[in-house]
């Protein structure tokens, strides 16, 4: 059976929560994408914007909260102005917190993220059709420019036992399900066996030192999660989102400088009420995933400790990255 989105209907529209630093012209391009959603007007939006690192960043940010104090066309809208720079980590943890002592679920975006007008239309149905599906860690917007779906796919959606943080949807259980355990899974990665399972999950961009220290994003922390429990995310064929941040200005690209032209999918979609994981679709992901570059070479400078030396040289010699397309 196959549920559509009009059929669906929550109280409220999950709140949609949005960090943003020192890049004012992504944050409009953001804000402007989120009002093209019909449900902007219901939703509350939640920003929370760090402090400066340095004096020369004082000037921009104030420049962005006197926007953000503009901002309008939702239900309400909620900020947090930091006086000091917590950094993204710590700024982005303490943020899922404020907003999880208030909902229990959350659509959680980048200042660089653009989405479509049915991006919140399709993350709010996805919570409410998978809420009771355990299965399920979360719901994400954004999918890989390359993808398409296998011959004879006939969903809209499919799952995938990883995460992408350009856009997403959670459930306040499922995000503490996650802080318990972290510590726990990490010790897993003790087992080489454990590892290699996990590498051959997705390609990996950190070494196992890395994880098992702790010394990971939480995007890394979420995948092996996901991992090690076994659950999955929901994705669009084509996507809902994508990351105006390629442009040389977000952090954890990698070392390449390039990433497909990402195009926003422009129908609504349809919701199976029960979905499989398929092995045809994680081969496809993962081929497509994978680089030379970041993978490759990249992997073996971390699993040498050179990495971030190398990366800082990369850098100096070849300067910010030219700016991505994305529509």
């Amino acid at each position: 059976m196959t549920t559509s989105p009009s059929s669906l209907t929550r109280q409220e529209p999950a709140p949609v929560l949005i960090s943003v630093y020192d890049r004012r012209e992504h944050l409009q391009r953001c804000i402007a994408a989120l009002l093209k959603n019909p449900e902007a007007s219901k939703t509350t939006l939640y920003i929370v914007s760090d402090g400066a690192k340095d004096e020369n960043r004082k000037g921009i940010i104030e420049e962005i909260r006197d926007y953000i104090c503009s901002i309008s066309g939702f239900k309400k809208i909620e900020t947090r102005f930091r006086e000091k720079n917590w950094g993204m980590r710590a700024s982005a943890l303490d943020a899922i917190d404020w907003v999880f002592s208030k909902h229990d679920s959350m659509i959680r975006m980048e200042d660089d993220i653009v989405c479509s007008p049915h991006y919140l239309t399709y993350l709010n149905s996805a919570l409410e059709t998978y809420k009771a599906d355990k299965r399920i860690f979360c719901i994400c917007a954004h999918t890989h420019p390359h993808y398409k779906p296998p011959a004879n796919y006939m969903h809209d959606v499919f799952l995938w036992r990883s995460f992408s943080p350009w856009g997403f949807a959670i459930w306040k259980d499922r995000w503490e399900e996650l802080l318990d355990v972290t510590e726990e899974e990490r010790k897993q990665l003790n087992d080489p066996a454990v590892w290699k399972a996990y590498c051959r999950n997705r390609p990996i961009l950190s070494s196992r030192k890395n994880y098992i220290e702790g010394l990971l994003h939480n995007d890394a922390r979420i995948n092996l999660h996901m991992f090690l429990t076994n659950t999955y995310g929901i994705y669009p064929n084509k996507a809902l989102s994508i990351n105006s941040g390629m442009d040389g200005t977000g952090a954890h690209c990698g070392l390449g400088w390039t990433y497909p032209k990402q195009l926003l999918g422009n129908a609504p979609i349809q919701f199976p009420d029960h979905l499989e994981p398929s092995k045809k679709i994680h081969r496809k992901l993962y081929r497509i995933q994978y680089s030379l570059l970041n993978h490759g070479i990249g992997g073996m400078l971390r699993s040498l400790g050179f990495f971030d030396t190398f990366y800082a040289i990369f850098r100096g010699i070849f300067g910010s990255v030219p700016k991505g397309k994305y529509t």
